[in-house]
């Protein structure tokens, strides 16, 4: 039986073959090339999708970077609706939620509906976690030894100590109090032991007065015997733009009135705190106890008319956070609280008031001093080792470590500068 056989090749050099065996390399190589180009083709559509994606993210990227107010308020919502949607209906496993569709990769790329919602939910419960009501019970997430027991409250006569004395009244806790005012003083206590049944104890005194420090450190001791939370909240404040001092009058009288000032609000601010905290701490380590210091949003984030006020908060928020690391092997821990504008008298007290004159700053939009107290006490029974407060302040405190001029400008528009 004859076989064909193919001639390949030049005149010079040729090759003979059967012509199946050259049919069957011409396959192997044109399925080579193919399996070559689909594997190049699918390179290229994967390219694209991540180029795609890259894309997309790059756009929600910049989004948030622009906008990120706004993404607070719509992850809030989604959070909202997530939540009133989940407690009408059980939660559906996800295979579940599939259709039967025979489109395998659309359906593994494309999330249930309510799979993505509760994603977002969980991003927003995240991100404005702070904007919720705090809880009235805290028995459930707070370790035994961080219930209300023994509270010692600096500034407790009126804002936000006031609003945390009552407060802690209503856990029950065992109440030593502080602040200058008698008057005012001795109404919050017999307001606390009317709500929790106690007796309230009290020290009436300047805070950055020695005796007065020994003196509340001694009735804690003796009355109290040890203490679970130390509140320090005694503060005052600055208002008027520092420039304008100077260009007003550049001499030794407004440098004497200026050192006299700043040396008030250190004082206060930082000195006061930080010797009280010192003089607690056998106290405060013989029942691991929390140290709860209310600064500010200025320790963060500066802001015009508050230089002075703005250089304390600032001082404090760096004292702490040494004393943190150095009591943490004692078991002591330290909360770190910066409120932004809360609705209080502190203003009317500052150390640069002068009489009649108008202070800067928005007159709308505070915080009450009862919200702010209840969000502080749960961030203190929870250990947490800081809290901001309200919570568009904690975007501005995010936004102004990449954007520091977008914040500032923002500040001087507040303040009508």
């Amino acid at each position: 039986m004859s076989e064909d056989r193919i001639t390949v090749g030049s005149t010079s050099n040729t090759l003979t073959m059967p012509e199946d065996d050259i049919c069957a390399r011409l396959d192997r190589v044109n399925g080579w090339r193919l399996d070559r180009q689909c594997a190049a083709m699918s390179s290229m559509a994967s390219l694209r999708k991540a180029n795609s994606s890259i894309n997309s993210s790059s756009r929600v990227i910049g989004g948030a970077a622009g906008g990120m107010l706004e993404l607070s308020d719509i992850l809030h919502q989604t959070s909202k609706m997530q939540a009133q949607r989940l407690s009408n209906q059980d939660y559906t496993p996800r295979k579940q939620q599939r259709s039967p569709s025979p489109a395998k990769d659309e359906e593994t790329l494309a999330p249930a509906p309510q799979t993505r919602e509760a994603y977002l939910a969980g991003i927003a419960r995240n991100l404005v976690h702070l904007r919720n009501e705090p809880q009235e019970s805290l028995d459930e997430d707070v370790h035994p030894r961080d219930r209300m027991r023994r509270v010692v409250i600096v500034g407790a006569s009126s804002g936000i100590g006031r609003s945390l004395a009552l407060e802690y009244a209503r856990h029950g806790a065992e109440l030593l109090l502080c602040a200058r005012r008698q008057d005012r003083l001795e109404e919050v206590a017999e307001a606390c032991t009317t709500i929790s049944g106690k007796a309230t104890l009290v020290v009436v005194g300047d805070i950055t007065d020695r005796d007065t420090q020994i003196a509340l450190r001694d009735k804690a001791e003796s009355e109290l015997e040890s203490v679970d939370f130390l509140v320090l909240n005694a503060g005052v404040i600055s208002v008027r733009p520092i420039a304008d001092l100077w260009m007003k009058d550049a001499s030794r009288q407004t440098a004497d009135s200026v050192d006299k000032m700043l040396s008030r609000v250190m004082d206060v601010n930082v000195s006061a705190p930080a010797i009280v905290a010192g003089l607690f701490l056998p106290l405060l380590a013989k029942s691991r106890a929390c140290v709860v210091v209310v600064a500010s949003v200025a320790s963060l984030v500066s802001a015009p008319t508050r230089s002075l006020y703005s250089a304390s908060k600032h001082a404090v928020e760096g004292y702490f956070a040494t004393f943190r690391m150095e009591v943490q092997h004692l078991g002591i821990d330290v909360t770190m609280v910066y409120p932004g504008t809360v609705d209080t008298e502190l203003r009317l007290s500052a150390v640069d008031a002068a009489p009649g004159a108008p202070m800067a700053g928005s007159k709308s939009g505070k915080q009450s001093p009862d919200k702010c107290a209840k969000h502080i006490l749960r961030a203190a029974a929870l250990r947490k080792r800081s809290l901001v407060t309200p919570w568009p302040y904690w975007v501005a405190v995010v936004v102004h470590r990449f954007a520091p001029e977008f914040i500032e400008r923002l500040a001087m528009k507040k303040y009508n500068l």
